[in-house]
């Protein structure tokens, strides 16, 4: 079964997309920061695909959310791990910096994306 990361600080929206991914025949892994996201990489290691809020808390005692959280990580594994498919769903407006990142093959889902948008990102046939 194909791993999908899902990183979402709102606590509602982390569990609804993660029962929506489920739903497609994946097993989701969210974290509500990027600490815990990295924790779940390294342990189960490359995914099919992670679904990043660009702006979530750098762990799990930061209280504060950080902005480009998820550009970074979403950096990372454009480089690092180039077949596994990067979105970035966020209310983060689309600038110079996400655009250089589509260049690049991240798929942009600007908040709130419904079950189609996900679907065809994740390349889910028959939704």
């Amino acid at each position: 079964m194909n791993h999908v990361y899902l990183l979402e600080d709102d606590e509602s929206a982390r569990k609804g997309l993660s029962r929506l991914i489920n739903a497609f025949g994946f097993l989701c892994f969210s974290a509500s920061s990027r600490q815990e996201f990295l924790k779940t990489y390294r342990k189960l290691g490359v995914p099919y695909a992670v679904i990043l809020d660009n702006h979530a808390p750098y762990d799990e005692d930061d209280t504060q959310l950080t902005a480009n959280v998820g550009l970074g990580l979403a950096s990372h594994f454009l480089r690092r791990e180039p077949e596994t498919i990067v979105i970035l769903h966020t209310s983060t407006e689309r600038n110079q910096a996400i655009d250089d990142y589509v260049k690049k093959g991240m798929i942009y889902l600007p908040k709130p994306a419904d079950k189609k948008d996900f679907a065809d990102a994740l390349r889910v046939q028959g939704v």
